[in-house]
């Protein structure tokens, strides 16, 4: 039934489809729906309501979503998330999962209806982590947040065109200064390879200034 109803909503645009959950308590006899089947009407919707929510502190469990498999494995980080440090029993890397494939698509789909069910134990990491006072579960998932949302700001502001063009950059340095350290030569490398080495890596910022850049890139190669 889970699989039937996400495939429904699934397109070649979706991120990734969750659904509604309910945990179960067997101790207590009670069950509880999950609030994040509210956010959204059943169907393909737009990633910026979903992003803002987990990045506002809401999680949505990988158990009650669906993934390509090949969005999954680039989502997933077996040790510490690069910069993290907190960690807590390896939570935090898992809401990775729902929000890597934001990255790369515009949608995702929604069943509206309790598909999924949790079992809630006293043994549960989440009960758990109620006990420690330090609160790093909590913490481990800013981690996980703060990491995805570098990543955002690397991916929206071109920051890859721009780190590409200052790469290329310190290769030529690096030959030119270690074959022939010369001023003169340095500089007649600014005038003659730096425009057509930024073209040929990045026509989109060919108006980048000259006598900013090569002075920062030189600053970079020598520390």
């Amino acid at each position: 039934m889970f699989i039937e109803k996400c495939i429904n909503v699934y397109s070649d645009e979706v991120a990734f489809i969750f659904s509604g959950a309910t945990v179960v308590n067997n101790e207590e006899g009670t069950s509880q729906p999950l609030q994040y089947k509210n956010w959204y009407s059943t169907g393909i919707h737009r990633i910026g309501k979903v992003q803002r929510k987990i990045l506002a502190g809401h999680l949505i469990s990988p158990a009650a979503c669906l993934f390509r498999k090949k969005d999954l494995l680039t989502s997933i980080y077996q040790g510490e998330i690069p910069l993290a440090r907190t960690s807590y029993r390896g939570v935090g890397p898992d809401i990775l999962f729902s929000l890597i494939p934001l990255l790369k698509y515009k949608y995702v789909g929604v069943v509206s209806e309790d598909l999924a069910y949790f079992r809630a134990h006293n043994e549960s990491i989440s009960i758990d982590s109620l006990k420690d006072k330090t609160n790093k579960l909590s913490k481990a998932y800013i981690d996980a947040r703060i990491f995805y949302f570098a990543l955002s700001l690397f991916n929206k502001l071109l920051l890859y065109n721009i780190i590409r063009v200052y790469l290329a950059i310190l290769r030529r340095l690096d030959y030119i200064f270690s074959t022939k350290n010369n001023l003169e030569f340095g500089l007649k490398f600014r005038s003659t390879c730096f425009p057509d080495l930024i073209s040929d890596h990045c026509p989109g910022i060919s108006n980048l200034s000259l006598a900013k850049t090569f002075p920062v890139a030189t600053k970079i190669y020598f520390g």
